[in-house]
């Protein structure tokens, strides 16, 4: 899935409060999204290369769910993103995760077949 230009601001969730941290330049950019307990509800990474970002190990934790936290985290990461230069995203994502990204304004372009040797699962 892609995803071009600007990604629509997201406001704070209630009792949650947004992290995100930028290593700069052509490396990545993290958010976090804690729970005023200070549980991590969901968190995911970017890379970042050129004007290219990958979207990658975005999760919500089980008790956190269905609380618009992935989202959050996905608009964190590309607004940090896009003040890094990015201008194309660029993830692969399960059938859950599509109907996510789709909202979000992704667009799929082509299916992947995830390999592993036997015995491994993916995602790991």
């Amino acid at each position: 899935m892609t995803l071009s230009g600007q990604q629509d601001s997201l406001a704070e969730q209630d009792n949650y409060a947004t992290q995100v941290n930028s290593r700069g330049g052509d490396s990545g950019v993290t958010a976090t999204v804690r729970h005023e307990s200070g549980e991590i509800g969901a968190r995911g990474t970017m890379g970042l290369a050129g004007t290219d970002a990958v979207a990658d190990r975005i999760e919500t934790m089980p008790a956190h769910r269905r609380k618009g936290l992935a989202s959050a985290v996905m608009g964190a990461l590309a607004r940090s993103a896009i003040e890094e230069g990015v201008e194309q995203g660029i993830l692969i994502a399960s059938e859950d995760g599509q109907r996510l990204y789709r909202t979000l304004g992704w667009k799929p372009v082509a299916d992947v077949l995830i390999a592993t040797t036997p015995g491994n699962a993916y995602p790991s």
